[in-house]
C-alpha cells in the first residue's frame, strides 16, 4: 500500500511537470505568433508612411550618423552609466539608416527573425541589454540597438535604458529644431 501511494505521488508529480511543459511551449508558440503579428504591422505601417512620403514629397528615411554629425564639435569624453534616454529624442542611426525608417519601423524583410527574437525577450520580461548611443546637442543616434529600440517604440515604451558612448555638440550653424523626431 505504502508503494502505491508513492507511486501516485510521483506519478503527480511526472503530470504536473508536464502541464508545466505545455503551457511553456503554449505560452511561447503565442508568444511567438503575436511577435510575428506585430513584426508584419509595423512592417506595413513603415511601407505605408514610406508611400505616402513619395506621395506628399516627404522623407520618412532615418537620418544617417554620417549626415547629422557633420560639422558638429566632439565633446570631452565622460563616464556614462546606464541613463534612462527619452525614445522620442532618437533621431537618427550611426550605421543602419536604410534598415529602419524615421519611426524605427524595420524596412527590410531580413530584420524580421532579429526583432522578433527581441519582441519575444521583451514580452517574456527578458532583461535586454542597453542600447548605445551617441549624443548630438539634445538627440540621440544609434550605435548598437536598433531592434531594440525599434521593438520599445512598437510596445509604446516612452524610455529606453542606454549607454551614451560618445557626445558632441551642434555647431551653431545647425538649429536643435533640425533634427526633428518622427
Amino acid at each position: 500500500m505504502a508503494r502505491e501511494l508513492s507511486m501516485g505521488s510521483h506519478s503527480t508529480y511526472v503530470d504536473r511537470r508536464r502541464e508545466e511543459g505545455l503551457r511553456s511551449r503554449e505560452r511561447t508558440i503565442a508568444q511567438a505568433n503575436e511577435a510575428r503579428m506585430l513584426f508584419s504591422k509595423v512592417r506595413l505601417s513603415a511601407q505605408l508612411r514610406r508611400l505616402w512620403g513619395i506621395i506628399s514629397g516627404g522623407s520618412i528615411e532615418l537620418p544617417s550618423g554620417h549626415d547629422l554629425l557633420r560639422g558638429a564639435i566632439p565633446l570631452t569624453p565622460r563616464p556614462s552609466g546606464v541613463e534612462h534616454i527619452d525614445l522620442a529624442r532618437v533621431v537618427g542611426s550611426e550605421g543602419r539608416s536604410r534598415d529602419f525608417d524615421r519611426a524605427f519601423a524595420p524596412t527590410r524583410s531580413y530584420t524580421r527573425e532579429r526583432w522578433q527574437r527581441i519582441a519575444i525577450a521583451w514580452m517574456d520580461g527578458t532583461p535586454l541589454d542597453p542600447v548605445r548611443l551617441i549624443q548630438l546637442g539634445d538627440r540621440y543616434l544609434v550605435r548598437d540597438g536598433h531592434h531594440r529600440i525599434s521593438v520599445a517604440r512598437s510596445f509604446g515604451a516612452v524610455m529606453i535604458e542606454a549607454v551614451v558612448e560618445q557626445r558632441f555638440a551642434l555647431p551653431e550653424t545647425v538649429r536643435a529644431g533640425a533634427l526633428v523626431s518622427a
